[in-house]
């Protein structure tokens, strides 16, 4: 009984305790028997609290008084709180209880009118996330991903193809380069680079300062992160997030707003609907760019619960809608509960996914109405979150296992051994239609996590919509392998998989490969993948880039994730050495190249490789080290500013080859993009 109330009370939580007010009636009535202790007439201090000093010569009483409140029961409105405040007196005084009521003034409960949208077997994505016929998804890989990001996406626009594309979906690090694509209103050409040719990289044109949204890939993230940490000023579950808005959205003005939107049609349509809004900052796409935006992370599970297989799904954060479509195989899941040797399982049923909601209002409690999408004109009646959602927190979200790799950095993890960097956000799924809500359904605090904790490609997310066309961006963290030769009938795929990433192997069924939790993602046929990598494995052994097209790939049902077997034409971009490409560059930026390439001598390599398994044995500090997979952390060294960035020319060099990668296979887009 006592140490429930005293969980989260803060330094001198072990003499405080909460009590409704009848039980300390009973406390006064145990004194006035006794005649040892008498409760004297209460004040009213400046913070709202009505004291009762409780003065005792029999410590023993008081501390039989404090486990007497706490036992009658911690329910009820009116709560007592009796701090022993014995250790604040001399030796020579009388040990006192002090018995404190509070009457807290309950602040005015702010509500929006919002959307909701039930997405299940019987019920649509709204009109916007429907009949999407191209897109394009950008996979997970931090800075190495974003800098991919921005050389597809000038290649597609110097081709004329961007306007042909009505959806981008990315996770995690091909969440950075999307989302400041989306929003930032610079030129293109200030942005993302004028079009580039081989042939003209040499050192000196590496070397110049990159577009603006590459130059975001060189910032010193580490530090920044540091300084937030250690000055206290960020909350710990906002401390990531807020080093993204500095140091990659600031640039462009995007850590300014306080809610999110489609385009200004949608903010006016919010604010007609809830007037209170007029004068808030909006994020909204920037015209011309794709108009359905999905930002992938992970709903982890609810604060004191553990994070399973079985109920780890995605949450989808868009500038109109966010929330998990679908609930998975239809169902309510279980978690259970973060005990500590009890010997006791405990677990929770809790109604997840369903649909979405408007974006600006996501976040906050269950409605008393609308919690199954049946909502008026003007929208349902939504208790306001306590903070909205923004553009910088659904990437720092969609990234978070960055957030945690710093905090295992050797400068960072003594003073931040205890502490941990995590989201949270209030959640609740939808009912079915005419659904009565129970307990289950009810809003909880939950963690979020990085969106390559269940799905790192972005591709689930467009298949949900059943989009006909799609390119993958398969931004990898280790060049694709050549031997054992897919095209060998005899291999098994289990051998080729030290070869290939996760986020190839779970869509075609052997997610079991990896201890992740990707093993509800297939999609694909198994037999469909080892085709697949021959032909990705001839082309990289002709020198040419890791591209294939399949224009009827049949998707599998899959009840997880809510999707229907239909047909895909999909387009597939492999992130490896692309020999053709290196070969065109000049003589000295070969070299340079190379340079990167060769062992370090003895007693040079780094001894620390502590966090995801992202770094090498031998951290090469040259200028294109380990171009082009370049490492997802400490590429360049592991010094808090070099953590997670890369320098101007390595952004620059491989923002070309993926330019490259795309313009060498124009046909392949047009043919999938074009009208």
């Amino acid at each position: 009984l006592l140490l429930p109330p005293l969980r989260d009370m803060g330094p001198r939580a072990r003499s405080r305790a909460w009590a409704p007010a009848e039980a300390m009636e009973a406390v006064a009535g145990v004194a006035a028997e006794t005649s040892t202790a008498s409760l004297t007439r209460s004040t009213v201090d400046p913070n709202g609290w009505r004291r009762w000093p409780l003065i005792s010569s029999a410590p023993a009483l008081a501390v039989a008084a404090v486990i007497a409140v706490v036992a009658m029961g911690c329910s009820g409105e009116e709560q007592l709180m009796v701090e022993d405040i014995a250790a604040t007196t001399t030796t020579t005084r009388e040990p006192k209880l002090e018995v404190r009521k509070h009457v807290p003034t309950a602040p005015e409960e702010e509500f929006f009118n919002a959307s909701v949208f039930r997405v299940d077997d019987s019920s649509p994505f709204p009109a916007e996330h429907s009949n999407i016929t191209t897109a394009l998804c950008f996979s997970g890989g931090g800075t190495r991903s974003m800098t991919v990001v921005m050389g597809a996406l000038r290649a597609l626009h110097d081709l004329d193809l961007m306007s042909q594309v009505e959806a981008v979906s990315a996770v995690s690090g091909g969440s950075w380069g999307t989302g400041i694509y989306m929003f930032a209103k610079d030129p293109l050409d200030e942005l993302i680079g004028r079009p580039t040719t081989p042939q003209n990289l040499t050192l000196a044109e590496l070397r110049k300062e990159p577009p603006r949204l590459g130059k975001v890939a060189t910032a010193p993230h580490g530090e920044v992160f540091n300084e937030m940490y250690q000055s206290g000023r960020v909350k710990e579950s906002q401390v990531w997030q807020r080093m993204i808005d500095a140091t990659m959205l600031a640039p462009f003005g995007l850590d300014q707003h306080k809610f999110l939107a489609r385009d200004e049609d949608h903010v006016a349509s919010i604010i007609a609907r809830n007037p209170e809004l007029a004068d808030e900052k909006f994020a909204v796409l920037v015209e011309g760019r794709p108009q359905v935006y999905i930002i992938g992370t992970a709903l982890l599970a609810p604060v004191d619960y553990e994070s399973a297989m079985s109920n780890i799904i995605n949450l989808q954060m868009s500038p109109d809608f966010t929330g998990s479509p679908f609930r998975p195989n239809g169902s309510s899941v279980v978690y259970k509960a973060k005990t500590a040797g009890t010997g006791t399982v405990v677990t929770l049923e809790v109604l997840v996914g369903g649909g979405l909601v408007e974006s600006f209002a996501f976040g906050g409690p269950s409605p008393e109405q609308g919690q199954d999408g049946n909502c008026p004109s003007t929208g349902c009646v939504l208790p306001a979150p306590q903070k909205s959602l923004t553009l910088g927190d659904a990437l720092g979200a969609s990234s978070l296992a960055y957030g945690k790799a710093f905090t295992s950095h050797p400068a960072l993890k003594q003073i931040l051994s205890k502490r941990e960097v995590v989201a949270q956000t209030g959640y609740w799924g939808l009912l079915a239609e005419n659904a009565e809500p129970t307990s289950i359904a009810r809003a909880r605090r939950f963690q979020i996590g990085d969106g390559g904790n269940i799905e790192n490609s972005g591709l689930l997310a467009l298949l949900q919509r059943n989009a006909s066309k799609i390119a993958w961006w398969i931004n990898a963290y280790t060049d694709l392998g050549l031997s054992p030769d897919a095209c060998n009938e005899s291999v098994p795929v289990e051998d080729l998989y030290p070869g290939l990433v996760d986020q190839v192997v779970d869509k075609f069924g052997y997610g079991y490969l990896s201890p992740d939790f990707i093993g509800n993602n297939q999609v694909f046929d198994q037999d469909l993948l080892k085709p697949l990598l021959c032909e990705l494995q001839t082309k990289v052994r002709n020198g040419e880039p890791a591209v294939a097209r399949r224009m009827a790939m049949p998707v599998k049902e899959n009840t997880w994730w809510g999707i229907k077997a239909y047909e895909v034409d999909i387009v597939i971009v492999y992130l490896t050495t692309v020999s053709n490409f290196e070969a065109a560059l000049p003589s000295e930026t070969q070299e340079a190249i190379a340079s990167g390439r060769r062992p370090l001598p003895p007693g040079n390599a780094s001894e620390w490789n502590e966090t995801l398994g992202a770094l090498s044995n031998a951290i090469r500090v040259t200028e294109f080290a380990n171009f082009p997979i370049y490492k997802t952390l400490a590429n360049n060294g592991n010094t808090l500013k070099d953590f997670m960035s890369l320098s101007g020319p390595q952004v620059n060099l491989l923002a070309a080859q993926s330019e490259y990668v795309v313009k060498q296979n124009a046909d392949v887009f047009r043919a999938l993009l074009q009208a």
